[in-house]
């Protein structure tokens, strides 16, 4: 992300054959603390003096802090941790209660952000020199690795041991894991296994995006039992991406991110199958959230505003065999369904994510270039993601992290305060609990909120919203009232071949002749255009004139792309009192034709129109809906051939 587009911060078949030999790469297992073999006690014992020895060291060149601000500082920053409230409820009984806290009191921030200043002007010559960064980032990843977890990974051989040597033996590298966040729960060991094993694989990952995208890769999946991730194997996850980045079926700002927005992109649960089916199914059944610019915020996640019907599914609807994803597009889902596809939708297209929550309601935010934006009824204010065992986090103190990043020049300053709390042994903030952690990891936190405040404006005010959902409508400037398009005379071209059979494109219709509330015409990547009849507003009629060379009945079919079951039009030639049923078929977001109906025209002039029905509440219940009068249908072209007639 450029400094100059900032707003607001924040077929496995497919794959190369090099990558197949991975499918067997095992996870790592959970260590736990346990009593070390001979090797392993050895291991401790070096690990720790390599650790007092840098602890030694740095504290002697650390800056002194003014005790009386320092005292000051940290009385205000205590208050972040909110206060108990006394009280009785309605039997009379005594009840606590927490007022403020979890980073939920913005004054308490603001007032722990002012005390911190002064003393971060003291000591800025000593954050901004680079001096001593090989020795602080050595000592940080010493002390979240633990002595005690690094020999527990050493003793398991000699290759473990290797690990962990090359890695402490490797300032540039030991900087760069420091920067992005640290090994997932800890875990060094298990990173540098899956950093190798990647790097043995591809040649090109020890340079430029696939560097950062490698690192990335083996910090984040880690720990995968603290994290959901015990499905993913680390290596196909990387060449997926890998593949994916040089076919060009990522976002174009991909190669842009650095390794911690990357982290939020490796870290899906579900497949690499899912994923594929994610990519092919969007720009089959609604290129337009794919090709719109910027202004539309919900690039590429734009079905979770536009498509699912919010509810349950009942008993007996298991249907055809088809994954969890699509079942939770097809038959409509609650909260935690439509976040969990939303969240594979965009990490599909490289789009990095992070889970976010209510209590009782789960929902999802997203990175774009011009800030990052949340989804489904959650804001940042009061939002939270605690699926993450090993690293959970409030939506306020996510959001400061993730924009102070985006000026890595001012971010290396907060690194280089916390890296001094694991020289002297302070405790870290916690990203759940405000008003926690040492000084120096205190100051670390309002450093971020220096960077934030300094560049970023301040949001508007928000209501909370109330638990549950919304109706889920398009935001303000979706890409169907974005853009007017006007269909270039050759893609309206109807054909006919030697046998009869007329073609006629979707967009072909003469009304409407552009975007509508109902009606999309949507480019596509190949150079054409398609018509989506959407899910939402009331139904509307589409009109085709055909000339008909001869008088009689034909056969009326449809290339089209569905995400629902039992969807239909209904389709009226010329005047023709009763209109006929034409089914639609569920092809699960590729490409498929419909069963032909029968229509009779007269000879020449021909008027061809297709609409469906809505119950009369469905303005207002029609989010909670998923049935034969829902679902989008896109279409490609209508094929009209002649009946044969009878001997």
């Amino acid at each position: 992300m450029t400094k100059n587009t900032r707003y607001t911060l924040l077929t496995l078949t497919l794959l190369s054959a090099a990558f197949m030999t991975t499918a067997g790469f095992a996870k790592p297992a959970a260590i736990a603390p346990q009593k070390l073999t001979p090797e392993g006690e050895k291991a401790i014992a070096e690990y720790t003096g390599a650790l007092d020895g840098l602890r030694a060291g740095l504290k002697a060149k650390l800056p002194k802090i003014d005790e009386a601000r320092a005292t000051s500082f940290l009385a205000t920053y205590e208050k972040e941790k909110g206060t108990m409230v006394t009280g009785k409820d309605k039997n009379g009984k005594p009840t606590q209660s927490l007022k403020g806290g979890s980073y939920s009191d913005p004054a308490a921030a603001s007032a722990s952000l002012e005390a911190a200043k002064p003393i971060l002007a003291d000591i800025d010559r000593f954050l901004s020199s680079d001096s001593l960064d090989a020795d602080l980032a050595k000592c940080a990843v010493l002390a979240d690795a633990t002595p005690q977890g690094l020999a527990a990974f050493a003793e398991q051989g000699a290759a473990e041991k290797k690990l962990i040597d090359d890695l402490l033996a490797d300032p540039k590298l030991m900087k760069e894991i420091w920067i992005a966040g640290g090994a997932k729960a800890g875990r060094y060991g298990d990173a540098m296994r899956i950093l190798r094993a990647i790097e043995a694989q591809s040649p090109r990952a020890k340079e430029g995006v696939f560097r950062r995208l490698a690192l990335a890769t083996a910090l984040e999946l880690a720990a995968p039992e603290l994290c959901g991730y015990q499905n993913i194997d680390p290596l196909k996850r990387y060449a997926f991406y890998e593949k994916s980045y040089l076919d060009k079926e990522l976002d174009a700002h991909f190669d842009k991110h650095s390794v911690w927005l990357l982290r939020q992109v490796v870290n899906d649960p579900h497949t690499e199958e899912d994923m594929l089916w994610m990519r092919e199914m969007l720009w089959n059944y609604r290129p337009d959230q794919i090709l719109a610019s910027e202004e539309y915020t919900a690039r590429y996640v734009g079905l979770m505003y536009s498509e699912f019907g919010h509810r349950r599914a009942e008993e007996g609807e298991a249907g055809p065999p088809y994954t969890q994803l699509q079942r939770f597009i097809d038959r409509g889902s609650i909260c935690g369904g439509k976040a969990f596809f939303g969240r594979c939708l965009g990490r599909s297209f490289g789009i990095p994510v992070w889970g976010a929550r209510l209590r009782s309601h789960t929902a999802m935010s997203y990175w774009t270039p011009k800030s990052w934006e949340t989804i489904l009824g959650v804001s940042f204010e009061n939002g939270f993601w605690t699926v993450d065992q090993a690293e959970p986090m409030r939506g306020v103190y996510f959001l400061n992290l993730a924009y102070a990043r985006d000026y890595p020049d001012e971010f290396v300053k907060a690194c280089r305060a916390q890296a001094v709390g694991a020289v002297i042994g302070e405790e870290k903030v916690s990203g759940n609990d405000s008003g926690t952690g040492g000084l120096w990891n205190a100051l670390a936190l309002n450093a971020m909120r220096v960077t934030v405040a300094a560049h970023i404006p301040p949001p508007p005010p928000r209501k909370t919203p109330v638990p549950g959902e919304p109706k889920p409508r398009d935001p303000k400037g979706y890409p169907e009232r974005l853009v007017k398009p006007v269909v270039p005379a050759e893609l309206k071209q109807v054909t006919v071949d030697q046998s009869g059979v007329m073609t006629l494109p979707a967009v072909a219709c003469t009304s409407p002749t552009t975007n509508t509330e109902k009606v999309v015409f949507m480019k596509t990547r190949e150079g054409r255009m398609n018509l989506h009849y959407k899910r939402w507003e009331l139904p509307e009629p589409f009109t085709y004139e055909i000339d008909a060379p001869q008088a009689g009945d034909y056969a009326l079919s449809a290339k089209v792309v569905t995400v629902n079951r039992d969807l239909f039009f209904l389709v009226t030639a010329n005047d023709a009192k009763q209109p006929v049923r034409m089914e639609m078929p569920y092809t699960v977001g590729k490409w498929g034709e419909t069963g032909a109906v029968t229509i009779s025209l007269a000879k020449g002039r021909n008027v061809l129109s297709f609409t469906r029905t809505a119950p009369v509440d469905f303005i207002q219940e029609g989010y909670r809906f998923a049935g034969p009068e829902f679902g989008g249908i896109t279409i490609q072209s209508f094929m009209l051939k002649p009946a044969k007639e009878e001997p």
